[in-house]
């Protein structure tokens, strides 16, 4: 279907601006498939985003977060939840936290810096500076980890 254009390159194609309820939105890049090109921000619960990505909401304790649920109450995920509350990663329990770096030569291998295990000790290697609050609460079901660097 062609809006605009009389030889439409694509099975929905729009020559000029779209409206999508009063926002207009276009694109004049040229997008592999399965892939969406969007210049400026994007909001979730919000009209107005100010950031790249933006949750809309200033409320402690509402919406930071960006969680990936798995099965009832088990799930992953990062955020920050509250103003004082710093970065926080969720994780179920039984698993471990890691955060580390993807090899740039095949774009998959992780090489884990710091390791989180309830089971275990906390470890961190190959890294600059100190942690200076490092804190973890068993809440089921899932581990909450604070770290703040130096």
């Amino acid at each position: 279907v062609g809006i605009g254009e009389t030889a439409p390159g694509g099975k929905l194609s729009v020559l000029g601006g779209m409206a999508v309820g009063s926002t207009t939105a276009y694109s004049q890049a040229a997008v592999t498939s399965g892939n969406l090109i969007i210049q400026g921000n994007v909001g979730i619960g919000t009209t107005n985003p100010s950031t790249k990505l933006d949750f809309g909401t200033s409320v402690p304790n509402v919406g930071q977060i960006i969680s990936i649920y798995n099965t009832g109450n088990v799930k992953s995920g990062i955020g920050m939840d509250s103003v004082n509350a710093g970065m926080r990663i969720y994780s179920p329990i039984s698993q471990q936290i890691q955060l580390g770096s993807i090899s740039t030569a095949d774009g998959v291998t992780f090489a884990p810096a710091v390791t989180v295990d309830l089971n275990k000790a906390t470890s961190a290697s190959g890294r600059r500076g100190r942690v200076n609050y490092c804190h973890w609460e068993q809440q089921v079901p899932q581990l909450e980890f604070y770290l703040s660097l130096e």
